[in-house]
């Protein structure tokens, strides 16, 4: 999601040194907005919907996807090579889709193969966010994306690529659909929220980060080697924890993809030239 390249080979851009406070900026105002909440009890209907799941199968299964999206997408990119030299970039989004989605959702959805619970399931509520204090989400959602316009701050990439001939709007739906809906369902919404019980809610939002951060280098050269890892979770995988932190608290899905839509959306509508 953001760009990395400055921290790698043993460089170092300024401007991601600044991408760390706004981080820490974004999490102080999930904390405090508001400063007290139910959280017990929101816990408490979490473990509710995730009640009779084999939580340490299915986490081990989406870390599975994981490494599946990374082959999936290697082994694509020559298939799609042969529809035309514009098509290979739409491999990373055909196996994002199939190993971060569908498979996914197949097996550990609300009405996946694995699902052992008798109750609704987990994206409804988050879907169904009727609890005012819920909505406070909205405020770190839409300021953390405004601190990165910023021209002093790492402006943002996406990961993968599109093809150079796409007009602005298909490449804007392509983004969200690929990007920014995917990382939020699979990242936060699956993978996180089991982890959560198994290891406690501060390590599977870091955890998390970590696996964010690394699967942000799918389909990029690692030229720079161990440089290009530690950029990644330097970076991306530090990036993830506003997003997991405001998942954590709130459960609220809308917020969530107000956070991922507005960071995309600078990737694909950077700042003007007068910001910069």
């Amino acid at each position: 999601m953001y760009a990395a390249g400055s921290l790698a080979a043993g460089g170092f851009d300024p401007r991601v040194a600044l991408l760390w406070p706004s981080i820490a900026l974004a999490m102080a105002l999930i904390r405090l907005l508001p400063p007290r909440v139910p959280e017990a009890r929101m816990a408490e209907r979490v473990r509710e919907r995730m009640a009779g799941r084999s939580l340490g199968t299915e986490a081990a299964l989406l870390v599975g996807c994981l490494a599946a999206f990374t082959v999936g997408d290697a082994l694509l990119s020559p298939v799609f090579a042969l529809i035309g030299p514009g098509a290979p970039p739409l491999a990373y989004y055909a196996a994002k889709t199939i190993f971060l989605l569908l498979i996914p959702l197949m097996f550990t959805g609300g009405s996946g193969v694995m699902r052992r619970s008798s109750g609704p399931d987990l994206l409804r509520l988050s879907a169904v966010v009727r609890e005012p204090w819920r909505w406070a989400a909205a405020v770190p959602a839409a300021v953390f994306p405004l601190l990165l316009a910023l021209p002093w701050i790492a402006r943002p990439e996406l990961p993968g690529a599109l093809p150079a001939d796409y007009a602005l709007g298909a490449a804007a739906a392509l983004s969200f659909a690929g990007v920014a809906v995917i990382d939020v369902l699979f990242f936060a919404v699956l993978l996180q929220t089991r982890l959560e019980p198994l290891f406690g809610r501060r390590a599977a939002v870091a955890a998390t980060a970590v696996l964010y951060g690394l699967s942000s280098l799918v389909g990029e050269p690692l030229t720079g080697g161990a440089h290009d890892l530690a950029s990644a979770v330097a970076v991306q995988g530090a990036s993830f924890l506003v997003y997991g932190y405001l998942w954590a608290r709130y459960r609220n899905l809308w917020a969530s993809l107000l956070l991922a839509g507005g960071v995309t959306a600078l990737a694909v509508f950077p700042p003007t030239a007068a910001f910069v």
